[in-house]
């Protein structure tokens, strides 16, 4: 399997297990929904890397680069570290494996 298409599924669970923690704790179904909305695209990402498919590394990159934006303007407006720093870290470090690890097996 290749390397990005991994590190996509692993953030992709992050992401999702991340909207039901959010729903649980704080009861918002935004949370939830848009955690699973993105778990799943990014989960047709990693089939998509996995896969050879073109339209794979595209949409990996934007919705990784999306949730570092969204997280990221999250954590500087609340000074939260949970859950916005955690995930602007997750999301770089996803966008960075994948711009790394995208074009070799």
């Amino acid at each position: 399997m290749h390397t990005a298409s991994i590190l996509v599924y692993i953030y992709a669970a992050l992401v999702m297990l991340g909207g039901i923690f959010g729903f649980l704790k704080a009861k918002s179904l935004p949370s939830l929904i848009m955690g699973e909305i993105g778990g799943l695209a990014l989960i047709s990402a990693g089939y998509a890397l996995g896969g050879g498919l073109a339209w794979g590394f595209p949409l990996a990159l934007v919705l990784s680069a999306g949730l570092l934006v969204f997280f990221s303007l999250r954590y500087f407006r609340t000074r939260a570290f949970m859950p916005g720093g955690l995930m602007a870290i997750l999301s770089l470090l996803t966008l960075i494996g994948v711009l790394t690890t995208a074009h070799g097996k």
